[in-house]
């Protein structure tokens, strides 16, 4: 990841134009460099401003010559921030206004747009910034990884509508004071991270608080963005819990995995097991008994809460899965399932026989599969190359992605106020459609080795997320829910989205570090 730079931006002084002054533009370029200090750490060599000195005038040569020096020294994996706090005139050609003249808006947004940082982010505080665009939405091609696509473009929030004026006193403009409470808030942080998406919500949602409570002074932010994903700020060190497993392996199983499912008071175990050879029913009871007793006191846990909460007491119930082949492990397919419970669980109801498919065998309570061989041979005789599979799988994605920017984009506008509801129900309608044939598509993909299988399973879980948006604005659903919880899911499915982008971002690169395991080309 590179470095955010900012270029920050006030206008102050107009006399020579006719124009009011505006001395609190000068507070906001403070309080936005503050902000960026505390909460991205930013220093004096990240931070490049204008309007501090002389007067707090700014020439648009000046502007424009310092602006592209700044943009040609960015690097590619740099995140790029633009502040600009000033006046801005109405009609139907927007401008940033200058101490000696008019830049057009869309020609500097565009400017930014086109540098060659990674990730560009304009925050505009100026009467009517809500009038501007931002050309289409993103799309990914076919062959793009996830790492290249996401967070790739750029995105704009405005203080303002592009009908309403921005309102500022002694203590800086309301708009930026909202930003800068957001770029320095610890409670939007996660994962040491904070999301562009986040961001803009926060800062939306504190100025309807402001305007429900000020309706003589209102401002509605606008954003509007051009961008895979969105774009994460590395703002803190993030040392995630480093989840335990077991790996043991004899001449006769191997324990491919012990997961944690705590729960309660409960410590409890659910353990998949390769088994190198075949056993009768009575070998896997023993074996059962043999694994148990090595899991007794085992320590894997999901988080440090669990992990001083059951640390160095005994297992209340294990489950133990066994399979023939890794094959089937990878996607679920068991042989059978043992059960054993400490003698403070109710046995009657753990090993209960009810069911022609339960057994006590030498005192060990088992669950059979009976489709077992049958879904083995189904997934033997549907395995594919990885080349296929992976070709397969990105074509759904490429589809997929590019219908989820679009509706994203669409459900933009409806917070922003510019296309109504019914709107927005007419324009996503359509998609929804086509995203639940490419859904069930993606269910009936061939099988891969289990060298792909992870990276697989990762642009599943984005497909089943991308899915979600056809549940909301759609009028088959209308009626499940009111206006203000669909945008409340909406908002979640929308971050789920992001997340999903990102974790298969982080595994992607593995892949790249990892040629070894065959997941990319």
């Amino acid at each position: 990841m590179g470095r955010v730079k900012a270029f920050l931006v006030g206008v102050s002084d107009y006399s020579s134009i006719g124009a009011h002054d505006l001395p609190f533009c000068k507070t906001d370029i403070i309080n936005v460099n503050k902000a960026l200090r505390e909460g991205f750490h930013l220093d004096d060599m990240d931070i490049f401003q204008m309007g501090i000195t002389n007067n707090g005038q700014v020439a648009t040569f000046d502007f424009i010559h310092a602006l592209e020096l700044f943009l040609g020294n960015l690097q590619e994996d740099d995140i790029f921030v633009f502040f600009f706090s000033g006046h801005g005139t109405s009609g139907e050609i927007h401008n940033f206004v200058f101490s000696d003249g008019l830049l057009n808006t869309q020609d500097i947004i565009n400017k930014i747009s086109e540098s060659l940082a990674k990730s560009k982010v304009l925050f505009i505080d100026r009467c009517y910034s809500g009038n501007f665009k931002v050309e289409g939405t993103k799309s990914n091609n076919l062959e793009e990884s996830v790492e290249s696509f996401q967070g790739r473009g750029y995105a704009v929030l405005s203080g303002s509508n592009a009908i309403e004026p921005s309102y500022g006193g002694s203590n800086g403009s309301i708009f930026t004071n909202v930003l800068c409470d957001g770029l320095s808030n610890k409670i939007l942080i996660k994962k040491g991270e904070l999301s562009l998406y986040d961001l803009q919500l926060w800062v939306k949602r504190l100025l309807e608080i402001h305007t429900l409570n000020n309706p003589d002074t209102p401002q509605h932010a606008i954003y509007r963005a051009n961008i895979g994903g969105t774009i994460y700020f590395k703002v803190s060190e993030y040392i995630p819990y480093e989840k335990g497993n077991i790996y043991y392996e004899n001449e006769d199983y191997i324990i491919k995995s012990v997961e944690p499912v705590h729960h309660g008071l409960k410590k409890r175990y659910s353990v998949r097991i390769l088994l190198k050879k075949p056993f009768s029913d009575a070998e896997i009871a023993d074996v059962s008994k043999n694994i148990q007793k090595k899991l007794l006191f085992c320590d894997v846990y999901n988080n440090k809460i669990q992990e001083d909460r059951y640390k160095g007491t005994p297992s209340d119930i294990i489950w133990i899965y066994f399979a023939f082949y890794n094959r089937d492990i990878i996607r679920g397919n068991y042989y059978c399932k043992t059960t054993w419970v400490n003698d403070n669980q109710d046995k009657a109801y753990w090993y209960s026989l009810e069911g022609s498919n339960k057994r006590l065998i030498k005192d060990v309570h088992i669950e059979f599969y009976p489709q077992y061989k049958i879904i083995s041979n189904f997934i033997s005789d549907n395995i594919r190359s990885n080349d296929e599979v992976r070709y397969k799988v990105k074509e759904i994605r490429y589809q997929m992605i590019t219908y989820a920017e679009a509706i994203i984009s669409l459900f933009n506008e409806y917070q922003n106020n510019t296309i109504s509801e019914e709107e927005l129900f007419a324009s996503v309608t359509p998609y929804s459609s086509v995203l639940d044939r490419l859904f069930f598509e993606s269910n009936d993909l061939p099988f891969s080795d289990e060298t792909v299988s992870e990276w697989v399973e990762a642009n599943m879980s984005l497909f089943s997320t991308i899915h979600d948006f056809t549940l909301f604005y759609n009028e088959k659903f209308r009626n499940i829910r009111d206006s203000s919880n669909r945008k409340l899911v909406m908002q979640s499915t929308v971050l789920r989205y992001y997340e999903d982008l990102k974790n298969l971002k982080e595994l992607e690169q593995k892949m790249v570090e990892k040629p070894h395991l065959d997941l990319m080309r």
